[in-house]
């Protein structure tokens, strides 16, 4: 009876966290996180590249973001990202895949971390298991850090299956969580430095004369090393994608007493992270509670005690905290603590949590009933309150702006319209149509898009208006009038929609309006536009494919030569930085290119207005 009664709290426990994790799907937060959209960008342009590496890496931001700063995510990584989104069919439940996948993956790799290392306290599982269930650090992660909740879920699962290992003495399991932990070394950088536990362990074995968990460690170490190296290999033929990251937000990267400074004001901020506040940053959770709440907090202190005079689970535990809080210590790119970057440490710090709880009844003798009613209160009190918060967060008109809602309104709006008025071009305005047009066109593209653009930016009341010729109707999400803030209509287009961007402080935001422009008028206007541009023809051969005719504008950040089907692209010269824009027929081109400055660089915005980086011959 007592059995069939733990099973099926367990069996509830589950049925909650899954529940958590996916209820309101679509809704919580209404749209997605600008990351998200610049991940399954990068893993469809990897996909549209059979001859990318699949051992290399891919720059996260596009080239109209250079200058600041990047990241570079492995291709196996965005091979999978690629995988969600066939699977999912592209769109906004394709980036919902990325974030809410993984966090299952992380919240089953919790339950087993939890199951091995309370064997020996079996109290603390439930406690464990219903902490990770609700835990907004965990909740609010699963909804958009989707890079980082798939290399929480694989350091999770391979310190559950180490924690196997250790208990049985299986050279298997050991070889498996060394699988696991290597292959986390594909995501976020906050892996490597998991990377060091299975060293850390194996030092400390060869110490004591311990035999076997010296061999179960070493074990664990070569089966990682195995998997990552050709990462490894990957970024040390590239340093500079390897520290780009962690060149950013380093402590190291300052004078020595700023680094000593910025140090001290991290002990202090997440000393408060854990005490009386969160992460100032709303995204990463509720700015004006800690992550644990205080009977939580006391009860982590006191596993971390145990861990102190326990050579056993605990110790696992409090290392991996140590490792990960480490890492947290010595960067500061924000005002405050970062509870996104912490989180790979959230498994650990629950588990050690409730073994610290269990470990307090465990001495209170024949009060141990009492107090493990106290335990159970102050957890099922914790996860209330961290629901309800967690509710509030995803359901509140704060993640209207910084989550992109409405860039999806504008996108479910030409969803709809094309839906019921037929097919028609999309043209955004490249400023206010979308605060990042890369958000509209991932949620309108599918798996397979590639490089392939689905919308176009050009600002069509401007003095370039238009950059092609277009088949059919088009779209224009319409930039506001300088003077009132409100959309006004273009070549006599037809209003369908209107929707408004956040506030900035006490001033409105600006509306951005859809219209649909009739063919014939959009095409005179066009072509109005583009008649003061000679066409350059399209060649029998050449090394640039020109997909449709149009302007292309060439620009360079340092002095080159180039020149295009013969003739000289000016004003690129040795000189400087330059652009130039010149109408080409579809087709073939020939594009001839060096560098005089080794800094040089040519990049080309075709007629969809997308910036794309031109490599040297």
């Amino acid at each position: 009876m007592r059995r069939a009664g733990l099973l099926l709290s367990v069996l509830a426990v589950v049925a909650v966290g899954v529940a958590l994790r996916v209820v309101k799907w679509r809704e919580w937060p209404g749209g997605p996180w600008i990351d998200e959209v610049y991940f399954l960008r990068a893993a469809r342009l990897v996909e549209a590249r059979p001859e990318a590496p699949l051992f290399g890496s891919t720059p996260l931001l596009p080239p109209d973001f250079a200058g600041h700063g990047n990241l570079y995510p492995s291709n196996v990584y965005l091979r999978v990202v690629a995988t969600a989104d066939r699977l999912a069919g592209g769109g906004l439940p394709a980036l919902r895949a990325m974030s809410i996948t993984p966090a299952l993956l992380l919240f089953l790799g919790s339950l087993l971390l939890a199951w091995e290392a309370t064997r020996h306290r079996p109290a603390a599982f439930l406690p464990a298991a219903a902490l990770t269930a609700t835990s907004i650090w965990f909740l609010t992660q699963g909804r958009w850090a989707c890079d980082v909740v798939f290399t929480s879920a694989l350091v999770t699962w391979s310190a559950g299956t180490a924690l196997t290992a250790a208990r049985t003495g299986s050279p298997t399991a050991a070889a498996l969580s060394g699988v696991l932990l290597g292959l986390s070394q594909y995501g976020y950088v906050q892996s490597r430095l998991a990377f060091m536990a299975p060293v850390a362990v194996a030092a400390w074995a060869a110490f004591r004369r311990e035999r076997t968990l010296l061999r179960l460690a070493a074990t664990v170490s070569l089966a990682a090393a195995l998997v990552a190296a050709p990462l490894f290999l990957h970024l040390l033929g590239s340093p500079d994608r390897a520290t780009a990251h962690i060149e950013d937000i380093s402590i190291f990267a300052r004078s020595p007493a700023r680094a000593l400074a910025a140090f001290g004001a991290n002990v202090e901020d997440y000393a408060a992270l854990f005490t009386h506040r969160g992460d100032l940053n709303p995204r990463h959770g509720d700015p004006s509670r800690p992550i644990l709440l205080p009977g939580i907090a006391a009860f982590f202190a006191v596993g971390l005690a145990l861990a102190v005079r326990r050579n056993g689970a605990e110790r696992l535990l409090a290392l991996m905290f140590g490792l990960f809080l480490s890492g947290a210590l010595l960067a500061r790119d924000t005002e405050s603590a970062n509870a996104s970057r912490l989180s790979l440490a959230a498994p650990f710090v629950l588990t050690l949590a409730a073994l610290g709880g269990a470990e307090l009844v465990g001495h209170l003798g024949r009060w141990k009933k009492v107090g493990l009613a106290a335990l159970w209160a102050v957890v099922l009190a914790s996860a209330a309150l961290d629901v309800g918060a967690f509710v509030r967060w995803a359901s509140s008109p704060w993640n209207w702006g910084p989550f992109g809602v409405p860039e999806r309104d504008l996108a479910d709006a030409v969803s709809a319209e094309r839906a019921l008025g037929g097919p028609a071009d999309l043209v955004l305005h490249p400023v206010t149509g979308a605060r990042n047009v890369y958000l509209v066109d991932v949620l309108l593209g599918h798996p397979g898009d590639g490089a392939r653009h689905v919308v176009r930016t050009s600002a069509l009341e401007g003095p370039l208006p238009w950059a092609y010729v277009p088949a059919g109707d088009v779209l224009y999400a319409a930039a506001p009038d300088e003077t009132t803030g409100r959309a006004v209509a273009v070549l006599g287009g037809r209003l369908l929609a209107t929707g408004r961007y956040p506030a900035a402080g006490s001033v409105p935001g600006p509306e951005w309006a859809l219209y649909r422009i009739p063919a014939e008028r959009a095409r005179r206007a066009a072509q109005a536009a583009l008649s003061g541009y000679p066409l350059l023809p399209a060649r029998a051969s050449g090394n640039l494919n020109v997909g449709g005719e149009g302007l292309h504008e060439f620009a360079t950040g340092g002095g080159i030569r180039a020149s295009l089907d013969g003739r000289a692209l000016f004003p690129l010269s040795p000189d400087g930085p330059g652009a130039v824009v010149v109408r080409l027929a579809k087709g073939a081109h020939e594009l001839r290119w060096s560098r005089i400055d080794p800094q040089g660089s040519l990049t080309l915005r075709g007629p969809d207005g997308f910036v794309v980086p031109l490599e040297a011959p």
